[in-house]
């Protein structure tokens, strides 16, 4: 019996070495399978675009291991059959993204910086000042120890320059979370009120909500960052309307201190965030994924293509610091100063590539079948000086 198989366009098919795995974007569903060689063969001839996703099979001759392979994908749903002459076209899932800064770079025709404004998403600003001297800010949204702060005037005046329709989110990190030092903050930043989230580390005591409870009531988004080490918080501090909570975890023993104070004051809008710091175990057993997670994983088309193009954790942010220099990641090289053009800061970065289009090219990663389902490279990995996400061997 000859029959045409064709593997629907929702359908990743990936191959390294002796693994392979099926991928259905639509139902979100894996299938692993042994690459032999009559299998591999069966799948060079799917991958061959000119093939549009089909290939002619003649079962009385296929071999065993063929034969299982393609009952596999058709009762999962990943691919049918039909008439060796049936029409059926599929397209695979192929990038193709017209802006991709080496394509603009061969195009002498168009300049590298077309559309680059609209990239730009996210603005996080640390503003420096005294505060706890911990290296947290580099791997999440934390304050930072700095003799250097920077003013309102010049955080404003490269706000109103770096404001484009694109971004949708600035950052404020405070480290000195006093009323004097805020105040002009906040008042200088009214006109980006929408936009803005304020970030105070929560020392403890009741009377640190004044600020964070005056900027609420002024219109602004606040977020706190809590240190299970720190002071007890207070059960009426949750209270407060339109606060969220950061809770900083290190180990199990961190985890069940704020899954107490959860279950007991009921905050309506709070965060896990792991940090680490020297706490490789608490990291393998809860943050990084071993296989099973890695088979759990779940993502739409668009983000498989989003893994294989860009840094999803990074893209369209950049980081400024109390000193006014500008970053995309803050252990890289700075792109310039808050008194450069926006325009030139995001060039500068798309030219370097510091960040925003780190995907997962590792050797472990590029022989690894789960390359493009895991989450792209992430602050975490650099911190605990790991090559991967994950914990395979």
């Amino acid at each position: 019996m000859i029959r045409k198989l064709t593997l629907k366009p929702d359908v990743f098919l990936w191959r390294k070495g002796r693994d392979g795995l099926l991928y259905d974007a639509k139902q979100k569903r894996q299938l692993r399978f042994a690459a032999t060689e009559p299998v591999s063969e069966l799948c060079e001839a799917l991958e061959n675009p000119d093939n549009l996703y089909s290939v002619i099979v003649d079962f009385a001759t296929a071999e065993a291991g063929v034969r299982d392979f393609i009952d596999g994908i058709v009762s999962a749903g990943f691919g049918a059959l039909s008439e060796p002459d049936a029409p059926v076209i599929s397209l695979p899932p192929l990038l193709n993204i017209q802006r991709d800064v080496e394509r603009l770079r061969r195009d002498k025709e168009r300049g590298i910086g077309e559309n680059v404004l609209s990239y730009l998403s996210t603005l996080r600003i640390l503003v420096g000042g005294p505060c706890c001297d911990k290296p947290y800010y580099k791997q999440i949204l934390y304050p930072i120890c700095s003799d250097e702060v920077l003013t309102a005037e010049r955080i404003v005046r490269f706000l109103d320059a770096a404001c484009t329709p694109s971004l949708q989110r600035i950052d404020i990190v405070v480290s000195e979370s006093s009323e004097p030092a805020v105040a002009p903050l906040a008042d200088a930043l009214a006109a980006h009120k929408e936009k803005t989230v304020f970030h105070f580390l929560l020392a403890g005591p009741a009377e640190n909500m004044t600020v964070p409870s005056m900027l609420v009531e002024s219109g602004y988004s606040v977020r706190l960052i809590c240190e299970a080490s720190g002071r007890p918080i207070e059960k009426q501090m949750f209270g407060v309307t339109g606060i969220g909570w950061d809770f900083i975890v290190r180990s199990p023993q961190e985890y069940d201190v704020w899954n107490r104070i959860i279950t007991d004051c009921n905050p309506a809008d709070y965060t896990f965030r792991p940090v680490y710091d020297d706490n490789p175990e608490f990291f393998d057993r809860n943050v990084f994924f071993d296989e099973t997670d890695l088979r759990e994983l779940r993502l739409s088309r668009r983000e498989v293509f989003a893994h294989q193009a860009i840094n999803t954790e990074a893209f369209g942010r950049l980081i400024v610091m109390p000193d006014g220099q500008v970053y995309s990641d803050v252990t890289a090289e700075a792109l310039g100063t808050i008194e450069d053009s926006i325009y030139d800061l995001i060039i500068r970065e798309l030219e370097a590539n510091y960040a925003w289009r780190k995907v997962r090219d590792s050797k472990r990663c590029r022989n690894c079948i789960y390359r493009w389902l895991c989450p792209s490279p992430s602050p975490y990995e650099r911190a605990a000086g790991r090559e991967t996400i994950c914990t395979l061997k």
